[in-house]
């Protein structure tokens, strides 16, 4: 069994992101701590990932069909969350030795073992693992594909590395999620070189406590072509593609 410290929990309201309907052609996301929680809805979709730092009241509002983990790690993987969450649909993938763990608490038929390459598919949502460069036994990033091909890299808390390139080439990004702070080899700078191997139309920076403006300044100096959303945690955003 994994073991994680008790940290303080964000007290983020989850109910409007569940109560939202998203049209076809559009994405909705919100980062909910300090680390890599995200949620992502899509119109017929609602997949979380790495979801810890969720208060246990808050827990029962979200209804999620897929739950991605990418590592082990206390900031990353809670099982006490990931049981919480679990609804009689909720598909649950990760890297093999957090299967492992789940194995006995998340039923077989929907517990999903990934690795660097593989592809899960719910209806006409995907989602590809990926590598990352982190100090785990397997840490994973993943590309997520909506119904209407809107295509998110979520780079999780990865160092950036040379592989990018060839992410950004294979997808074809409209969105990539780059950590710019906490996690060991992550900064702005690092953001900023890994936006510039996988050249997403639109660069989200998270996994930080600081450093967003800075960030932004220098996605705006280096390479003009790409947007950025700077986002709130709690805050929803919406994206269509264009």
């Amino acid at each position: 069994m994994i073991f994680m410290p008790i940290f303080k929990r964000e007290n983020i309201d989850f109910s409007p992101i569940e109560k939202l309907g998203v049209s076809a052609g559009t994405v909705a996301m919100m980062w909910f701590n300090k680390y890599s929680g995200f949620i992502f809805k899509t119109p017929t979709k609602e997949i979380i990932v790495d979801p810890v730092d969720i208060q246990s009241d808050a827990r029962g509002i979200l209804n999620p069909d897929i739950i991605f983990i990418s590592h082990e790690h206390f900031d990353h993987y809670d099982p006490r969350v990931i049981k919480d969450l679990l609804r009689d649909k909720t598909h649950v993938l990760a890297p093999p030795h957090i299967t492992r763990d789940l194995s006995g608490i998340i039923p077989v038929d929907r517990l999903h073992e990934m690795k660097p390459g593989d592809e899960f598919k719910l209806e006409d949502v995907k989602i590809i693992a990926e590598k990352a460069q982190h100090p785990s036994p397997l840490p994973l990033t993943m590309v997520l594909f909506t119904e209407d091909d809107i295509r998110i890299y979520h780079a999780i808390d990865s160092m950036t590395f040379s592989d990018m390139r060839n992410i950004g080439e294979k997808y074809g990004l409209d969105i990539a999620i780059v950590p710019i702070g906490i996690a060991p080899g992550t900064s702005p700078e690092e953001g900023v070189r890994a936006i510039e191997l996988l050249k997403p139309k639109l660069a989200i920076p998270h996994h930080a406590t600081g450093g967003f403006e800075k960030f932004e300044k220098l996605i705006k100096q280096k390479l003009p072509g790409i947007q950025v959303k700077i986002l709130k945690k709690g805050e929803i955003y919406t994206y269509t593609k264009g």
